[in-house]
């Protein structure tokens, strides 16, 4: 009786573990054919983005009303679905990467970052949308760059232009929430501004460079020297080096978002960096 309920037991624990490698088989197979087929979706679906952003540059001009609204819907469409296609290889290709213990450091950091902003579409929307597209743009960017394969200059091109309009209304949004004095605390206030800190030096960093690169009129040189101050002090971590590095991004701030970020919210914003400075200064006389 003992011989076979072992023998029973070995059956099932042999069977459990073919099952299990099998399975394993499947993951490991499946998962590349996703990244694979989202891959492509999302190289077809970027290709007539570009196209239709290109017909629609040709028939601004157009006489024909009906020509340049027509134009219009087919490049909100294909914009819409080139940012669908990447949120579908976030959620079939990294998820089943993450899940399956496959993921880089990158994919799982993407991941995490995809799921924060997506905790602020109820309470936020304005600010959700803006950042979700800001997101996705910026992932297929780097996967491409990562990838080792040349990148088309009018995608660049179009990527960098494209992300500066945005960071353009989620600037926006912010002084206009910190405009609301009845609906907003002094807390909430305080990371608003903290959100704007991080979002100029987002865009200083990743986006500014390729807008320098493709304009097609020397419209940066006037703060040229500025950008290249602020690029001296970065990786530097003492408290005064980042004092100078923040006060040289507000500056240049006045200038690339002039209708984004009015006076008064840039000036608020110089108060708290020189606050959070002498707070430090403080704390450091203490010791």
């Amino acid at each position: 009786m003992e011989q076979a309920k072992s023998k029973t037991l070995k059956i099932i624990t042999t069977n459990t573990n073919f099952i299990g490698r099998v399975a394993s088989t499947i993951r490991n197979i499946l998962v590349p054919t996703k990244i694979g087929m989202n891959s492509f979706l999302i190289s077809m679906k970027r290709r007539a983005y570009i196209k239709s952003e290109k017909i629609l540059e040709k028939v601004k001009e157009a006489p024909s009303k009906s020509q340049r609204e027509e134009a219009e819907r087919k490049y909100n469409i294909a914009y819409e679905e080139y940012l669908e296609a990447i949120d579908k290889y976030i959620m079939d290709s990294i998820y089943a990467k993450v899940r399956t213990d496959r993921a880089t450091k990158v994919e799982k950091r993407a991941l995490a970052d995809y799921y924060k902003i997506n905790t602020n579409k109820s309470e936020q929307y304005e600010e959700y949308k803006n950042k979700k597209q800001l997101f996705l743009l910026s992932l297929d960017y780097k996967v491409l760059k990562a990838s080792g394969k040349k990148i088309d200059e009018k995608y660049e091109e179009l990527y960098a232009v494209k992300e500066t309009k945005i960071y353009r209304n989620l600037l926006k949004n912010y002084s206009v929430r910190l405009a609301d004095n009845r609906l907003i605390s002094n807390e909430k206030k305080n990371g608003i501004y903290m959100e704007i800190f991080r979002s100029l030096a987002e865009y200083v960093k990743e986006i500014l460079p390729l807008e320098m690169k493709h304009s097609k009129i020397n419209k940066y040189s006037k703060i040229q020297s500025e950008i290249d101050r602020y690029n001296s002090y970065l990786g530097k971590l003492d408290e005064k080096d980042n004092l100078e590095r923040t006060i040289i991004l507000l500056n240049i701030s006045r200038t690339l978002f002039t209708h984004s970020l009015p006076m008064p919210v840039i000036e608020e914003c110089f108060r708290k960096i020189i606050e959070r400075y002498k707070k430090s200064f403080n704390e450091y006389n203490k010791c």
